[in-house]
């Protein structure tokens, strides 16, 4: 973990402290986290930036070409802002996106700033998704700026599986 802080020398042990909730909730341990503080100078505004390295096992098909067999989620809502705050309790647990990722022949995608509709269009390139074609309770558009929600593309035979995982962040997604 690299944390990048522009919130001042005071910050530092309080965000180490959210990155090592966010491990603990994970059950990962032992995970260095290393970073640097802007400190030569007062910031007006403060900014916090996370990189997170890891590996993927080569044995996990972990993408899908478009089919109209494939069933599309989103697990979580997107939310921005103050939202994130006043509607934690719809932001996906870090453990439910554990569990979901590990489920084999799964397709997991974050949704950020430019929301649902533009993550659909860089999952499956090949194909040109526009607002009308995605049918959902969610908007397609909103803007999820923290990764609060991810979109899912898996088999139809998984959802059973899938719905016990995800509970109530599961919203269904159908393509027209």
């Amino acid at each position: 973990m690299v944390l990048h802080n522009f919130c001042g020398d005071d910050s530092w042990s309080e965000l180490v402290n959210g990155v090592q909730k966010g491990l603990a909730e994970l059950n990962l341990g032992n995970i260095p986290i290393t970073g640097s503080t802007e400190s030569n100078f007062h910031l007006k505004q403060s900014a916090v930036g996370l990189v997170v390295l890891g590996k993927k096992p080569f044995d996990k098909i972990t993408e899908k070409i478009f089919s109209n067999d494939l069933k599309f989620a989103v697990i979580g809502k997107p939310l921005v802002g103050n939202e994130v705050i006043d509607h934690a309790h719809e932001v996906v647990p870090l453990e439910t996106f554990r569990k979901v990722s590990n489920l084999q022949d799964i397709m997991v995608w974050p949704v950020g700033s430019k929301g649902i509709l533009s993550e659909f269009n860089q999952m499956f390139p090949s194909k040109e998704f526009t607002k009308e074609m995605l049918g959902a309770d969610l908007d397609v558009l909103k803007s999820s700026g923290p990764a609060t929600c991810f979109i899912i593309a898996f088999d139809q035979n998984q959802e059973v599986d899938i719905k016990k995982i995800a509970t109530a962040f599961y919203h269904s997604i159908t393509v027209k």
